[in-house]
Formats: C-alpha cells, sequence, structure tokens
C-alpha cells in the first residue's frame, strides 16, 4: 500500500493547466482561473515544472522548494483519487541534461517540464526522482534521490498552480570521527559534530521544515562503565540518550560532565533507514595516581626524591594513542616527570620530587584533552628516596605467558621461587588480560598481562610458590633467615615489612569456594610471619562478598610453653568488600621486641580492622615445637619476600563456620562445586610491591591512605570481629 506523505526534500513545483494547453501560473495558493466547460470524464494534462539544481522562482518565501539534487535525471508522478490506492495518472519522463522535457537545456540549474494525466477533482500526486532516465517506462536499476506527495484540488477548465516538495533520501551521513576524547576533570565539556547527509549521487541534502529528510537521522547515544555521565544536545537542548534529526539546520553534539572513573566511555551511533551506521567512541581522559602523596588533582611531596606513579586511563583510545606529562617552566628543580610508558587505552608516567622546594604544574594530555596537576614539594624533611629495599611494583606485561614458576622478573633480574611440593603445582600463570574480558578494572589501569592465581590445586607443603627476593631483610637482629645453621639476620635485619598487589576477580563475578592467602615469608622457606587471606563466600547478611581475612598468634593455650601445637591462632574478619571489582590489597609488619609486633592490613589504602591489633606469628616460633620439635630455634623468623599459597575452604559454610575450628559442614556442600571448579580463573594479579626498611623509607611502597572510587565500587562493610580458637599451623586454609 502506498505511502501518502505530506511533506518532503523541497524539489521542484507542479504547475497544473488544463487540457495540457497553456495559460498564466497563478502564485502558491491563488484559486484557479476558469478557462471554459470541460466534458465530464475529461483527463487534465497537470504540467509540473521541474527546476533541477536550483531554486523555483515566483513563490512566496514561505512556501518555495528549495533544492533538487543536481543528480536528478528522471522522475515518476504517479496520480490517485484522493485516499485511494489505484493509479489513475502517471508519467515516467526524462529530465535528464538535454533531454526534451528540459528544452534541450544541459547543467544545472535547468528548467524542466512533466505532464501528468489527472482526472478533475481532489487527487493525490505522489513523486519520486531518480538518478537516471526511465527505460521502457520504468525506473529498473536506478536509484531513489527524493521522494514526495501532495494533495491537490485538480479544477475542470482552469489553470491550477501546485507546490509538491520532495524529501532528499540519504545514502551516506558524511564522515564522522571514530575517537574523540574529553578531559575527566570533573568540569562539563561539549564535544559537537557535523554531519553532512547526501544522496546516492554524494550531493549534500538541503531539508527544511517543509521537506525533512526521508529517511530521519537518528542519533542514540550509551555509556559503559557508568552511567549519567553524558548526553545528547540537539539545537543546543538536552535530549537524553536519543534524538532524531529531520532538518539539515539540526545540530547535535555531546555534553559531559568530566565524571565517572577508568573505564567508562561513550558510544554514539548515527543512522538512518536504509543507511550503513556510524560510531563514534568518546573516551574520557582520566589521570589517577595511588600514591600517597595524591590529592585531588594535586601531588604534595614533603622531601627531594619522593616519586608518585601517575597513570593515563583512556578506554577504547585508538592503540596508536600517546601521552604527555608536560612539566611548566616554573618545574625546574622543583619536579620532573618521565615520558609515558604505554599507548592506547593506558599509560603511565613517574613525578619524582626534585631537590628545590616550590610549587608548579604539570599537564598530563594525549594530545587532544589535558588535565593539569599542581605539583607542591617541601624540603623541610630530610631527603629520601624510593627504598632501596623494595621489589616492584611488579607487572607482568614483559613476562612470557604461561606458568609462572622458573620465571625470572625482568625488572629486578631475580626469579621467583617454586617448589612443586610433589608435584602439584600451583595454578598460576602469566596471562593476557585480554583472554578475560569480564574482568573488571574499574578505577585501576588494565594492565596487558597479569598473574592468574586459583586454588584448583592446594599444597600440603609451605613453600610452593614465592615472589623475588628483595635485596635486603626485615625482622629482628636474632630472627632466623635459615633454620638449619641455624642463621640469624644480624645487625642490618630491617624492623619493617610491606607488601601489596592489585587482584581482581577473573570472571567479573563472584567464584564459590575461591580462596587464596599471602605471607610473608624467607626465601619461600615457609615460615609464614603472617597471613592476609582472600576468599569468596557470603557476610552476615547471606550476600555474595570477597572476604579479606586474618589470622595472628596470639600467645598459647593449654601451656606452659614449650608445648605441642599450643598457638592460639585467632581468625579476624578483616573487610567484606565487592567481589566484582578490583581491590588494593596491602599489609605491613613492624617487628617489635619483645613480643609485640604488629601487623596492620590494608584494603584499597584503608587500615582494617579500624580498631583491632594484629599480631604477628612470633608467638607460634617462640613457644610452639610443631615446627621445631627439638625446641632448638626459640626465635623469631625474617622475611624478605611473600608466599603465595592456595587455600581449600570446600567444607567451610562461611567465616562464623571456618572461625570455630575445623569446619563441620558436609564437603562439598550442596550447591557449592568445590574449590576444583576454580582452575584458569581465580584472581588476576599485578602492580606486586615488597618493601623491607622503616615505616617512612617504605611509605612510596605501599598505600596506606584512601583513594577515591566510584559508590558503586566501595567495599560495603567492614567487620574488626576476631574469633579466638584453638587451632593447629595445618589447620589453616
Amino acid at each position: 500500500m502506498r505511502k501518502l506523505l505530506t511533506s518532503a526534500c523541497a524539489a521542484f513545483a507542479l504547475l497544473a493547466g488544463c487540457s495540457g494547453g497553456g495559460g498564466t501560473t497563478p502564485s502558491a495558493g491563488q484559486a484557479p482561473t476558469a478557462t471554459g466547460p470541460v466534458p465530464a470524464g475529461t483527463t487534465q494534462s497537470v504540467r509540473v515544472s521541474v527546476v533541477i539544481g536550483g531554486k523555483t522562482t515566483g513563490q512566496s518565501n514561505g512556501r518555495r522548494p528549495k533544492f533538487v539534487s543536481p543528480s536528478t535525471a528522471g522522475i515518476d508522478i504517479k496520480a490517485y483519487a484522493h485516499g485511494g490506492n489505484t493509479i489513475i495518472g502517471e508519467a515516467a519522463t526524462d529530465i535528464s541534461s538535454g533531454s526534451a522535457a528540459c528544452g534541450g537545456q544541459t547543467g544545472t540549474p535547468r528548467t524542466c517540464t512533466v505532464s501528468v494525466p489527472a482526472p478533475p477533482g481532489n487527487d493525490d500526486f505522489v513523486a519520486t526522482s531518480y538518478d537516471a532516465a526511465p527505460v521502457g517506462g520504468g525506473f529498473a536499476g536506478a536509484h531513489v534521490l527524493g521522494t514526495g506527495a501532495v494533495t491537490a484540488t485538480i479544477a475542470p477548465g482552469a489553470s491550477n498552480s501546485l507546490i509538491l516538495y520532495l524529501s532528499g533520501v540519504i545514502t551516506t551521513l558524511g564522515y564522522l570521527a571514530p575517537n574523540a576524547s574529553l578531559p575527566a576533570d570533573g568540569s562539563a565539556h561539549t564535544l559537537g559534530f557535523v554531519l553532512n547527509p547526501s544522496d546516492y549521487g554524494n550531493n549534500p541534502i538541503t531539508a527544511g521544515n517543509n521537506d525533512p529528510y526521508a529517511n530521519p537521522v537518528t542519533v542514540q547515544l550509551s555509556e559503559s562503565g557508568g552511567s549519567g555521565h553524558a548526553q545528547i544536545l540537539k539545537n543546543g537542548t538536552p535530549a537524553g540518550t536519543s534524538a532524531t534529526l529531520n532538518h539539515s539546520t539540526d545540530t547535535v553534539a555531546v555534553q559531559y560532565d568530566g565524571g565517572g572513573a577508568p573505564g567508562y566511555d561513550v558510544t554514539v551511533t548515527v543512522s538512518a533507514s536504509g543507511v550503513t551506521p556510524e560510531t563514534l567512541t568518546l573516551s574520557p581522559l582520566y589521570v589517577t595516581s595511588a600514591s600517597p602523596y595524591h590529592s585531588g588533582t594535586t601531588l604534595s611531596f614533603t622531601a627531594s626524591g619522593q616519586t608518585a606513579q601517575v597513570n593515563f586511563s583512556e578506554t577504547g583510545a585508538p592503540p596508536a594513542t600517546t601521552y604527555h606529562a608536560t612539566p611548566s617552566a616554573s618545574c625546574a628543580g622543583i619536579a620532573t616527570a618521565s615520558a609515558p610508558s604505554g599507548t592506547g587505552s593506558a599509560a603511565s608516567t613517574t613525578v619524582t620530587a626534585g631537590n628545590n622546594g616550590g610549587s608548579c604544574s604539570i599537564a598530563f594530555s594525549d594530545g587532544s584533552s589535558t588535565i593539569t596537576w599542581s605539583i607542591v614539594v617541601s624540603t623541610g624533611s630530610a631527603t629520601v628516596t624510593i627504598p632501596s629495599g623494595a621489589i616492584g611494583p611488579i607487572v607482568f606485561n614483559n613476562y612470557s605467558n604461561g606458568a609462572i614458576q622458573g620465571q625470572t622478573d625482568p625488572a629486578s633480574g631475580k626469579p621467583w621461587l617454586s617448589n612443586s611440593c610433589g608435584g602439584n603445582d600451583y595454578d598460576a600463570h602469566v596471562v593476557p588480560t585480554s583472554s578475560y574480558p569480564s574482568a573488571n578494572w574499574t578505577g585501576f589501569t588494565q594492565p596487558t598481562k597479569a598473574l592468574q592465581f586459583s586454588n584448583p590445586v592446594t599444597q600440603g607443603c609451605y613453600s610452593g610458590l614465592g615472589t623475588p627476593e628483595g635485596p635486603k631483610t626485615s625482622g629482628y637482629p636474632n630472627s632466623l633467615t635459615d633454620t638449619s645453621g641455624p642463621v640469624q639476620c644480624g645487625p642490618t635485619c630491617n624492623p619493617y615489612f610491606s607488601f601489596q598487589f592489585t587482584a581482581t576477580s577473573a570472571t567479573g563475578g563472584f567464584q564459590p569456594d575461591l580462596e587464596v592467602n599471602f605471607s610473608p615469608v624467607f626465601a619461600n622457606n615457609g615460615a609464614r610471619m603472617a597471613w592476609v587471606g582472600l576468599w569468596h563466600t557470603t557476610d552476615h547478611s547471606s550476600n555474595n562478598k570477597l572476604l579479606i581475612f586474618t589470622n595472628d598468634v596470639e600467645g598459647i593455650v593449654g601451656g606452659p610453653a614449650p608445648c605441642f601445637q599450643c598457638a592460639n591462632f585467632v581468625a579476624h574478619e578483616v573487610a567484606y568488600v565487592d567481589p566484582t571489582v578490583p581491590h588494593k590489597i596491602g599489609l605491613a609488619i613492624n617487628f617489635v621486641q619483645p613480643g609485640n609486633d604488629a601487623v596492620t592490613i590494608y584494603v584499597d589504602g584503608v587500615q582494617q580492622p579500624p580498631a583491632t591489633t594484629i599480631r604477628s606469628w612470633e608467638d607460634y616460633y617462640l613457644f610452639d615445637t610443631e615446627s621445631d620439635p627439638g625446641y632448638t630455634m626459640p626465635y623469631s623468623r625474617a622475611v624478605d619476600d611473600v608466599l603465595f599459597r592456595a587455600g581449600n575452604v570446600d567444607t567451610c559454610v562461611d567465616f562464623n563456620d571456618y572461625s570455630s575450628g575445623p569446619c563441620s559442614a558436609a564437603s562439598p556442600r550442596a550447591g557449592h562445586p568445590g574449590h576444583t571448579a576454580n582452575s584458569g580463573n581465580g584472581f588476576l594479579i599485578t602492580d606486586i610491591t615488597t618493601c623491607s626498611g622503616t615505616a617512612a623509607s617504605c611509605a612510596a611502597a605501599i598505600q596506606t591512605s584512601s583513594f577515591a572510587r566510584s559508590p558503586q565500587s566501595r567495599s560495603s562493610s567492614f567487620f574488626g570481629s576476631a574469633k579466638p580458637t584453638f587451632r593447629t599451623r595445618a589447620q589453616l586454609r
């Protein structure tokens, strides 16, 4: 069934004359002028004047057709009784350059005349223009350039004046850049873009109020990694996430509020019926830092030599995107910035405090968007440098894909330590993060590679996988580094040790019975001095969460010492957090003799639990003979690396069950697959840092102040509960 249009792309005027005769042409809207009676049933020859590539003259400005495609070579006009579907008159006419209908005129503009037979009365006229002349009375193989329709009363024996508007048919939308960026600086920004819809002949289409596009342009906006930060502006007015453009004077832009978090981007899709859509990716430039010297848009250093890693994140940016860190001229002697490392969606630079106090600024840019930070350096305290006892941050971009066992850290030149424990190697592999598309890196820069670590394989020994050893050792002077001698740490032993890493779920979701733990040791010898675990379990309201928890040793039970398996291991809930987003986990030990070691755990830069004292495992080695049957080495143990250990919590319902001692639930419990189901998934881990020194010298190696995160990814609840329970070291999962 034909569709009668009421308006179209201004293209030509219909000028009706009686029986093909001449007569004057009244202006639009003027009443027909009678020329004499016409016999009943006589068809009137309605004359149509078509101006190609120019404007029709003699019409009022409000109704004047504006433009017919210069590529027009043929036109088909059909007449119908008003409201009917039966063709009662038709003319398929050659109006190409030099054609008879155009009086032999060539080029543009040219005026052509078409005669359409139509009976007197209320008639509908439907016109379609083509890029080819008719062949055999039809337009097979030709391309439509415009369509339009009008209803007119054809008076018998009168000259009639009609106007018919043609809507240009869009074939191409015009060039739309595939990528753009705006600074994520908290301020509103507007990105305008120009469309240039054209017909099949690549002629830009002019579309006004009377002649809108035949196939209107639709602009659709979608957000990823966040919402509510961008909207469409149509003609300067907010239009939400969708807008329709009908006229060539319509303008469109994207307004971005400068917010969101790394991982956020915007996709703008421009389409029209029958046209290949075009897409623009708007990638906000985020500049972030997890440095303790960072706050807002300021880096505040307290001494020369201090450094801060500044990260660029631009999700969806082209792979060739390069980044720049440009200090202002006033930064001379105050601060420097290294050339950013990385391209595409992520890169980083290191800002280093100079010897001079003062303030300046550094501009961070992707070449299109720029965010400027203030740099403040105060030299009131002693000069410090990145501690010589640090390793890392260990990233895996330059590692070989595959098992981590046997690999050497390229940056430090030191190997990862491993022990197969009878052939039961851990599920620990260096993997491309692109192989885990569901993993969430919101708030962090997604690395190219990461360490995949899970618990389908568990080991009975305590020396399975260890980080590269640091250049210094921490503990008491009499702490043992080697029990075969024994060998003591000596007077150069540092009183502080820390480690930190970032972990996210490899699946981007909750993984039942996933549990791994990390402990400071020396040379991967299994003599753990502290312990922090990550467990996908349920909180006190039965919500799926990532539980960060720990076990310390608080004296003995059933003494007196020395005694066998009498150390009082106490389980502590540290924090319940969202298991679907990445988290930064840190642990630090202050070695304080006698018997006053203090362990601090940080979750996303916040000390947890805030009001609970956590001890080291010193009391285990001082009083319990489980690992020292002859009681010949009642000394604390030194540390210089971190043991990665996979756990098995299949029989534990939740933390309450775990903390009560050996879990009593059925194994595996109903509805849970057990730890073996996590093979190849688990956690993706990166940015591993260890440090031996003092709390001050290791300040740059562990984050101890919170950093901003989106409300959706903040930790949901923190607990400081402790469950004193007698358990052996072997019962710790």
